[in-house]
């Protein structure tokens, strides 16, 4: 299984609020799990078919901390939830999944440092290709100024956050 994947960072008055995380499927199995879960067969799910998908498959990738994985400072945190999931269908042919990852991270807690993340399956089922062009910050906050880079992690591409608090534009 192939994905496409890519992340937004959103900040909010107090430091790292979340993650969008996006996720675009090969066609081949997005036609194969579209199978199963697109009843009606109209290119759309519906909302009970989003909560198939959701309850059937996505659920079980807690179990590998949703293939996203998330370090600041010497911290590694199991995500404990997600929101917002959506399961939808592009161009007829790709299932997308899209969710929030909540953190609330007080800038406190990671100015002046580095936030990195990437996305594995560890059992190699699936290969995650990190769409960098499509990596966002959504920051309206102006006492904390970010940056991104990328990094490689041995075959792993890895989006790398710099997180500094104050920017030195409006001061």
């Amino acid at each position: 299984m192939f994905i496409d994947c890519s992340a937004t960072f959103k900040f909010d008055s107090t430091g790292l609020a979340g993650i969008y995380i996006y996720w675009k499927f090969d066609e081949m199995n997005s036609a194969v799990i579209l199978l199963d879960f697109d009843k009606d067969k109209n290119n759309e799910l519906s909302k009970i078919e989003q909560i198939g998908i959701y309850n059937r498959i996505f659920k079980n990738s807690a179990k590998y901390n949703f293939f996203t994985h998330i370090g600041y400072g010497i911290e590694l945190p199991k995500i404990k939830e997600v929101q917002q999931f959506k399961a939808s269908i592009k161009d007829k042919k790709h299932l997308l999944y899209s969710f929030y990852i909540p953190l609330n991270l007080s800038i406190e807690k990671i100015v002046n440092g580095l936030m990195w993340v990437y996305f594995e399956d560890a059992t190699m089922f699936a290969a995650f290709d990190l769409k960098k062009n499509l990596v966002q910050v959504y920051n309206k906050n102006s006492d904390i100024e970010t940056s991104l880079s990328f990094g490689k992690m041995d075959y792993i591409d890895k989006i790398i956050l710099t997180i500094k608090k104050g920017n030195p534009l409006t001061h």
